[in-house]
């Protein structure tokens, strides 16, 4: 294995979560608010064997998008912390927190299809690398709609590009029309993607991103859920977790 790469520990994703380097805060990923039934805690001692099979995909899913992206697979993470707090705070069922934090896992796992030269490009997409970018979705619900334990993760997964105002991708849908958990994770995946640098730009200020969801506020963002967001990122709460 090369110096870097991340493998998932057998024992789960919550330990999978953690990381020390330079920069990062140290993060837990729990999936689910009962710890004695959280398939993804590293010390529960016995599991169903639905319940491994689904921890297997989902870690199998993430490594294979490590390879092809390792900033990708962090920044899946990262979104699915920012998810995890923000459909707490908007008062989401256990259940539903737990699906729409592996959602928020998966979310970018069609990636796997697009071409590395677009997704690492430091400059402006054309107008048809975008269109390839958009693809990731599609690719995405193709690879998920083989996994029968990640049913309910699938209108998450295809519609978290759908804005508010039906200005979003890829059936422009809007309103109430977009899954709820759909709409969260928007927010979170916008959250992350702001705060974190990249290649071809510097992070945001926590003050730039309050920013940011306000103006989109009731066109880019559920107006509840940014409302929530920006809540969340005055609290603190979302302190390190970036890439």
């Amino acid at each position: 294995m090369q110096a870097g790469t991340t493998r998932a520990p057998r024992q789960g994703l919550s330990r999978w979560m953690r990381w020390g380097e330079a920069g990062r805060a140290t993060g837990t990923l729990r999936m689910t608010a009962t710890p004695a039934a959280s398939y993804f805690d590293p010390h529960t001692e016995s599991r169903s064997p639905s319940t491994a099979d689904r921890e297997d995909i989902v870690m199998g899913l993430l490594t294979a998008l490590e390879a092809k992206d390792r900033f990708t697979q962090r920044h899946s993470m990262n979104v699915a912390l920012h998810v995890q707090a923000l459909a707490r705070r908007l008062g989401a069922s256990p259940a539903d927190v737990e699906s729409m934090t592996t959602a928020a896992l998966l979310h970018d796992v069609g990636k796997i299809g697009v071409p590395d030269a677009i997704l690492t490009k430091q400059g402006p997409l054309t107008a048809e690398e975008y269109a390839a970018i958009q693809t990731h979705v599609d690719i995405g619900v193709s690879i998920l709609s083989h996994v029968g334990c990640l049913e309910a993760e699938l209108p998450l997964v295809q519609h978290h590009h759908e804005w508010f105002d039906g200005g979003g991708y890829p059936h422009g849908l809007s309103g109430s029309d977009v899954p709820f958990g759909a709409r969260v994770l928007l927010v979170a995946d916008t959250i992350d993607a702001m705060l974190s640098p990249r290649c071809y730009k510097d992070a945001m200020t926590v003050e730039r991103v309050i920013g940011e969801l306000d103006a989109g506020r009731g066109r880019q963002f559920d107006p509840d859920v940014a409302d929530a967001a920006i809540a969340y990122l005055n609290s603190g709460e979302a302190d390190g977790i970036r890439g």
